[in-house]
């Protein structure tokens, strides 16, 4: 687990060498990837742990203004003069960086014996609401695409409706085809 529940066992029992070794191990690889200024206040820390919990104290203060900002620009997101490709990546952009400030709660039974079923469940609304806030911000012209979509079993993944969409998107924009006659 990387929640720190699992503790440092005693010095004396087998398992503390390897403790210790991965201790270490996390503990440089902390060390080596923070500034030299957060390194000089954390470097006397002798758990990993211990760091861990200094800098999330520090660090991790929820950030109110840019989750409402991110929330303000999906909401206002649309396709308009943008290719599917553009749309599709500011969309993910914004979405994954507002997962990443405000992530969906998790569920806490012990591992692997889940009883609650919540992460599936939330995993599938936050799905349905990333495929719905990309349909609502597509162009007009998709209208018929869009509901062909809407009406699937199961709906599709935000990655395979952008897909689709894509597919639709070339066909439009190549041009017709000509057919050359020959006569022998």
């Amino acid at each position: 687990m990387n929640d720190g529940s699992l503790v440092k066992p005693a010095s004396n029992t087998a398992l503390y060498a390897f403790w210790h070794r991965c201790n270490d191990m996390v503990l440089s690889w902390l060390l080596n990837s923070i500034s030299n200024d957060i390194r000089d206040i954390v470097v006397y820390f002798s758990t990993a742990q211990e760091i861990w919990d200094d800098l999330s104290v520090r660090f991790s203060q929820g950030n109110v203004p840019r989750i409402f900002q991110l929330k303000k620009e999906l909401t206002a997101l649309t396709q308009g003069s943008m290719s599917i490709t553009a749309y599709f990546t500011k969309l993910r952009t914004l979405t994954d960086e507002l997962n990443a400030l405000s992530p969906i709660p998790k569920c806490i039974c012990p591992q692997n014996s889940c009883t609650c079923g919540v992460n599936g469940k939330l995993e599938a609304y936050e799905q349905l609401n990333n495929l719905s806030q990309f349909l609502m911000g597509m162009n007009d012209v998709f209208t018929s695409k869009r509901g062909q979509m809407l009406m699937m079993q199961p709906l599709p993944t935000l990655s395979q409706a952008y897909s689709l969409l894509l597919q639709e998107e070339n066909q439009r924009t190549s041009p017709p085809c000509s057919v050359v006659k020959t006569w022998l």
